[in-house]
């Protein structure tokens, strides 16, 4: 909307948010128009072409010959980027009236100039004229230099649509209005997190009810944990039941809290550029411990709980529930199957905090300052697109090398040749990372292995039965049975209940700890694998066919949103499955148990912890298939053909974006890899592409620039990854020149 003043002149052109609160203004004569840019048909100008620009006046004596828009220019101002406000059919001359004698003697801008109008005010009119008609579509500019609103570059917030109330019509654009409301909170992270919520809701009302029946049924409250007593299979089954629905619950937990702890700790665009400044990077799109120090303590405080809280809920809930043994003077035995009251009154509490605490990342309302993280690769590019970041400008081709050897930042970019290599998924996790996972699966292993290959040596040996009591005698027993039991630490000093529950409560916190080790192994294979998407998304971008940004939250244009951050769901519910069966495996192969002589006997009770040896030998196969996969999938080489090519014309397989996230996710390579050429105004509501966006001219000394693009169109001959799977090389390139990578020239 325009701001006139008193005489009617244009004064300025104010801007409007999502809100319809007016955000800032600019004077008319501070926009900045490049006249290279000013006909469609034309590339933005290169390195090597010098354009004049001028300060001039566009009211009222102004030629329009040439330039079917203003031409109202100013030099670089910091903090803003210019592009003109006004399609060029607003500026474009009316047909003459053949009725009116005087339009055809006397010039349009002096009539237009003693009527008191100006360019902006005619625009004004011819504007308001279409004010009001529905389904108004939006000329699809992605395939022109078009000039497009000024955005502010450090206050343009992310939730701003350009096109507010526009339709997809034929264009394929179209305006978040249509995740407006409460629907925008079931969509992307926000909808991540309410799905999240809800089943943490509803697992803490299965909870109360389960309490309720039990007790009404028992006497719980008396102090009696039992809930069912009979035969000793049947129990063992029933536990084995509950046990397996517990691991369930646990995973799902734990892949919540994880989900949670993502956004949480992903940047804002703000704490991106604070870190960038000091030259250090963050984590985009992955779970990370990084970035800890670069958010709002609140964050970083609330997303600690909510780990913590998910994983302790691993070892209480599995302690929840134990079974305990009778044994009378007679071959049968009775087996009564146990509910720790406290311990389970302990989860509803953990569960009822990852339910306030989830609910609290949603209670600020939708505005320009809330939160929006950039949870996604498609989130921070946009971001960058929208507003480059000056502390990476001129290195589009920094990696994460560079970056951990601090070659980047004002004065330090250099121009170099990019030269391909192999990339498989494993280059793309850092060497700490797989550690973490080398590590935490070695954790969880090598228990395994040394207690399964001590029990069956022990089997086989001398038949000195005394140091470790073998209650079976199936070297793998079902599911339940133990094939050894073990002396706990923690034994009642006396017969009274109160004793004998504090050793028992003791014991199966105990026996449960070994849940711990599964639980950290998820989180670094969830990350590990977090990361092999994250590169190959990024890659997509240099394979030369524009694709969609994948945001996060308020898609525009033809930008989609998900559910999930960067790990897709069919492999995230393969992991849930894989680390159920993992959990559930671990509580069978280590479980308490207590032990007591009949009523009638004076003895104490005994409280043991039992081990079974079919448990450790399936976990051990889980575990296996698991470094398997995980190993496998790493070893592809499935990064996507970016258009390279030699000497000669001849096509070159490798993929810039591939080699760069080397190391794993950086915020400053992702931040490189999005500075459009100088003039240009380049938006991310369409499909974007990477590739060569200036050639730097001929001559030695010719540097050319890579960058995001949604102007980039490549005609791809084969396509195909870098082993050939898909259509092989290329066998016919096309010449080198805008989107494909030469070899031989210098980029900066």
């Amino acid at each position: 909307m325009e701001s006139r003043t008193n005489n009617g002149q244009s004064a300025g052109r104010s801007f409007w948010d999502d809100g319809g609160v007016g955000r800032s203004s600019v004077p008319l004569e501070m926009i900045l128009e490049d006249a290279e840019n000013s006909s469609s048909s034309k590339p933005p100008p290169t390195r090597g072409t010098r354009t004049t620009r001028t300060r001039s006046v566009a009211w009222p004596f102004h030629s329009r010959q040439g330039s079917s828009s203003a031409s109202t220019t100013l030099s670089n101002f910091s903090g803003f980027r210019w592009a003109n406000l006004q399609p060029r059919s607003f500026f474009q001359p009316r047909p003459d009236d053949a009725t009116s004698i005087a339009r055809s003697i006397v010039p349009d801008y002096v009539l237009h100039y003693m009527r008191g109008e100006t360019p902006e005010s005619l625009a004004r009119k011819r504007e308001e004229k279409t004010w009001g008609q529905r389904d108004v579509n939006i000329e699809d500019r992605r395939d022109t230099y078009a000039s497009c609103p000024v955005e502010f570059g450090h206050f343009y917030s992310s939730s701003t649509d350009l096109t507010r109330g526009a339709t997809r019509g034929g264009n394929g654009y179209g305006s978040a209005s249509r995740h407006s409301g409460l629907r925008r909170h079931f969509t992307g992270w926000r909808g991540g997190v309410v799905y999240n919520t809800i089943i943490f809701f509803l697992i803490l009302v299965g909870e109360i009810a389960l309490l309720i029946v039990v007790l009404t049924k028992t006497r719980l409250l008396a102090g009696d944990p039992t809930m069912w007593t009979g035969d000793c299979g049947k129990v063992g089954d029933i536990n084995v039941g509950l046990h397996a629905v517990i691991s369930v619950f646990s995973v799902v937990f734990l892949a919540g809290g994880n989900y949670v702890f993502q956004v949480l700790t992903s940047p804002t665009r703000g704490e991106v550029d604070k870190a960038h400044e000091s030259k250090r990077w963050l984590d985009i799109g992955v779970t990370s411990m990084r970035n800890f120090a670069h958010i709002s303590s609140f964050r970083a405080f609330l997303g600690s709980m909510v780990l913590f809280t998910a994983i302790s809920i691993q070892v209480i809930y599995n302690a929840v529930i134990y079974v305990s043994r009778e044994e009378g003077p007679g071959p049968r035995a009775t087996c009564s199957l146990n509910l720790n009251g406290p311990l389970f009154g302990t989860v509803m509490l953990l569960n009822l905090a990852l339910v306030l605490s989830t609910a609290a990342i949603l209670a600020a309302r939708s505005s320009p300052s809330a939160f929006e993280p950039l949870a996604t690769l498609g989130d921070a590019i946009r971001s960058f697109l929208r507003a480059p970041d000056p502390t990476t400008a001129g290195a589009c081709l920094l990696t994460k090398r560079d970056v951990r050897r601090g070659r980047w930042g004002e004065g330090v970019q250099d121009a170099r040749h990019f030269v391909p290599k192999v990339h498989r998924w494993l280059h793309t996790p850092s060497l700490p990372r797989w550690g973490l996972t080398a590590l935490a699966w070695l954790a969880v292993c090598g228990p395994a292995a040394a207690g399964l290959a001590l029990l069956v040596t022990t089997a086989r040996g001398s038949g000195d039965e005394s140091a470790i009591p073998i209650p079976s005698t199936t070297l793998f027993p079902l599911l339940g049975s133990p094939y050894t039991t073990f002396a706990s630490p923690a034994q009642p000093v006396g017969s009274a209940d109160s004793q004998v529950n504090m050793a028992m409560m003791l014991t199966v916190l105990l026996a449960s700890l070994p849940r711990l080790l599964p639980a950290v192994l998820y989180l670094a294979v969830n990350a590990l694998l977090t990361t092999y998407f994250l590169g190959h998304e990024f890659a997509l971008f240099a394979a030369g066919a524009p694709r969609p940004l994948r945001v996060s939250s308020l898609p525009a244009g033809q930008q989609t949103t998900s559910l999930y951050l960067t790990l897709p769901r069919p492999v995230s519910w393969v992991l849930l499955v894989l680390f159920a069966g993992i959990g559930f495996l671990t509580s069978q192969a280590v479980w308490p148990l207590v032990i007591s002589t009949t009523p009638s006997s004076s003895a104490a009770p005994r409280t043991v912890i039992a081990v079974n040896t079919t448990s450790l030998l399936a976990l051990l196969a889980a575990l296996a298939a698991l470094a398997l996969g995980t190993l496998g999938l790493g070893l592809l080489r499935r990064a996507p053909f970016a258009p390279l090519v030699a000497s000669g014309g001849t096509a070159v397989p490798g993929n810039p974006l591939a080699q760069a996230l080397r190391g794993g996710s950086c915020s400053a390579v992702v931040s490189a890899a999005c500075h459009p050429p100088h003039g240009a105004y380049e938006s991310a509501r369409g499909c974007v592409a990477w590739g060569v966006v200036d050639d730097g001219g001929e001559g030695d000394e010719a540097v050319a620039r890579c960058a995001f693009t949604s102007n980039l169109h490549l005609n791809i001959v084969g396509g195909g990854e870098e082993r050939g799977e898909g259509g092989g090389y290329h066998h016919h390139p096309p010449p080198a020149g805008l989107g494909f990578v030469d070899l031989a020239r210098r980029y900066a």
